[in-house]
């Protein structure tokens, strides 16, 4: 069943829907439609059906357009069995349009009928355009393929072994891509084994990699060669030969993306166990070496090394009714086929919920839900004037509190993504953003910062103390390199770049602005960076006068604030670890926005604050 959407609903704040629609090799490829599908499957099997030519001539007067025979196809549902309905509770806009209170208010179609009603009968009726006798050829269960599962069970835990195993034993040719899933096993079928055959291969291709050996020979290197600093390092040329390259093809560019790398030597080429290990990383330009000047190469298969000296490396309604109905409208809608069995299922179920839930409503979320209208006005001018008044109405009507935006680079997505956020922190409290990769979480906690600032510098102009508000807290979460970067930025304010650098392991991703470490930093009046704003976090002010009347942090405040150095601060009593993570933790936990990349979200940092306290998860 296909509905009618507005043409204007881009423009009223609605937004724009998709459908999947086939090109070239079968691809399904998202594409703006301005309809609403619902699609209603009969059960396999749980079926008795009959097909007649219609003989009425009543009936066949109602399809005067009607261009070769008419058929008409009876359908029961066996007792226990039930139609599957994909795409129902979806929104629908179409002012004036009969279809927006069928689907959105439950108004007849037919005297006292209802959609619900329809899709909730027990027998169908259905007038075909095709004759009969090519309708019982066609509409048949006997000529479908069997039902579609994939070959991976139902045990989707952890298991390295289980997995090799299932990859092994089901090899064939690549899966359609899947928008909606039939169960919630499907779902995790794909899920898991998306992620898990995209990297076994590589995986394996590795252990088998360890296992080959080749020549190496080794060149010392000259003093300003050496990229450790002070410590000594060697060259190894490492002779690969054409089978391994050819062979290994493939894993090996991957693997050699990431620079670092161990080297194992032997004594001998039959040895079990290795004699050294180094910490390697490759030299992509070895030319401009030195050392290597006067080396003939020995093939063109030559793979050059840096060695570090092994010395030197070592490292009633209830709350659960409400989870309840919450988690059953996650589950449905990663499955992609709508809400038909959820909104059903807590239709039905006494006393499911204070405000009991009415088909076809799904909870929708006002976003921007902020009764300072100084504060919403100072916001909305962050937006383009073009696209104000849509952003406001899309934002305060969104179902499940979902909202999508795309644009190419440079549309403004981040900007319009912060707005969004930060009145999100102020309608529903703390919130945990996350972007896909380190620098894109970066520039999110950067520009949500910056916008903050602005928000606050605009609402404030003019305004009494009283009348005044603050910048949110944001956080650009890390994980256990804070304590360290910390260690380096007292050491040396002026190392700000990558607090966290060693030379010989693969660069960190820290970066110190918005960090927890930054933060601290500011309490404790450091030179490495800006003062405390009067309009940043009221928190921030509260921990920074307690950490000034803290006599036990006397010596953290001087050796930040340069008031003594380094090496007094380090031959003297210093501030204990656990005390500055203690400090980190009363950040976190006073913290408006934090910004992460999803894997940092499960470290021990960051798994609480988003389970207890960031309840709103802004991806």
């Amino acid at each position: 069943m296909e509905f009618p959407m507005g043409s204007t609903t881009e423009e009223d704040g609605f937004g724009i829907c998709h459908r999947l629609e086939r090109r070239n090799a079968g691809l399904q490829v998202p594409t703006a439609t301005d309809t609403r599908t619902i699609r209603v499957k009969f059960p396999r099997g749980s079926i008795t059906y009959s097909v007649d030519s219609l003989d009425d001539d009543k009936l066949q007067r109602l399809f005067p357009a009607a261009t070769r025979l008419l058929s008409i196809v009876r359908v029961s549902l066996q007792p226990g069995s039930e139609v599957t309905v994909e795409g129902y509770g979806l929104p629908l806009a179409n002012p004036g349009h009969p279809s927006e209170g069928w689907l959105n208010k439950l108004e007849p179609i037919v005297g006292d009928k209802t959609l619900v009603n329809i899709l909730e009968q027990r027998e169908f009726t259905f007038v075909v355009h095709k004759p009969s006798d090519v309708l019982r050829r066609d509409w048949n269960e006997d000529q479908l393929p069997p039902p579609f599962s994939y070959p991976y069970g139902t045990l989707h835990d952890w298991d390295i072994e289980r997995f090799d195993n299932l990859i092994k034993n089901n090899k064939g040719h690549q899966f359609w891509p899947a928008w909606t899933f039939d169960d919630q096993n499907s779902h995790t079928a794909a899920l898991v084994q998306s992620q898990i055959q995209d990297v076994r291969w590589l995986c394996h291709a590795a252990e088998q990699i360890a296992e080959q050996r080749f020549l190496a020979r080794f060149v010392t290197t000259k003093e300003d060669e050496n990229t450790g600093g002070d410590e000594l390092s060697s060259f190894a040329i490492i002779s690969l030969t054409t089978e391994f390259l050819n062979q290994y093809d493939a894993p090996w560019r991957h693997l050699i993306r990431n620079e670092f790398l161990e080297l194992l030597l032997y004594n001998k080429p039959e040895d079990e166990g290795h004699a050294t290990r180094y910490d390697a990383r490759i030299v992509a330009y070895s030319t401009g070496l030195d050392s290597l000047k006067n080396f003939r190469p020995a093939g063109k298969n030559e793979f050059v090394l840096q060695l570090r000296n092994p010395e030197g490396s070592d490292r009633k309604y209830t709350a659960a009714d409400e989870l309840e109905f919450r988690m059953s409208l996650h589950r449905a809608l990663v499955l992609g086929s709508g809400f038909w069995s959820v909104l059903r299922t807590f239709k039905h179920r006494p006393g499911s919920s204070p405000a009991p839930v009415t088909l076809p409503c799904i909870p929708e979320v006002n976003l921007l839900d902020i009764e300072d209208a100084a504060l919403m006005d100072a916001l909305m001018l962050e937006i383009l004037p073009a696209d104000r008044a849509r952003f406001r109405q899309y934002f305060s009507k969104r179902a499940l509190g979902l909202g999508l935006m795309t644009a190419g680079p440079g549309f403004g997505k981040t900007t319009a993504l912060s707005v969004a956020t930060l009145g999100m922190a102020e309608s529903l409290g703390p919130i945990f953003a996350s972007a896909p990769t380190h620098v894109a979480v970066d520039h999110f906690a950067a520009r949500l910062y910056a916008i903050s600032s602005s928000v606050v510098d605009r609402h404030n102009r003019g305004k009494p103390e009283r009348g005044r508000i603050r910048r949110q807290l944001v956080i650009r979460g890390y994980d256990e390199e804070e304590y360290e970067a910390l260690q380096r930025l007292l050491r040396d304010a002026q190392e700000t770049d990558d607090a966290t650098a060693d030379p010989w392991k693969r660069p960190g991703r820290w970066n110190i602005h918005l960090s927890k470490a930054y933060w601290l930093l500011i309490c404790t009046r450091s030179r490495a960076v800006p003062s405390l704003d009067p309009c940043d976090s009221i928190a921030i002010h509260r921990l920074q006068r307690q950490i000034d009347q803290d006599p036990k942090l006397v010596r953290l405040r001087r050796v930040a604030s340069g008031t003594i150095s380094w090496e007094e601060y380090a031959n003297g009593k210093m501030v204990d670890k656990n005390v500055i993570e203690a400090l980190f933790r009363r950040i976190l936990e006073a913290a408006d926005i934090v910004c992460t990349t999803p894997a940092q979200s499960c470290g021990k940092f960051y798994r609480d604050w988003k389970k207890n306290e960031g309840q709103r998860i802004r991806n």
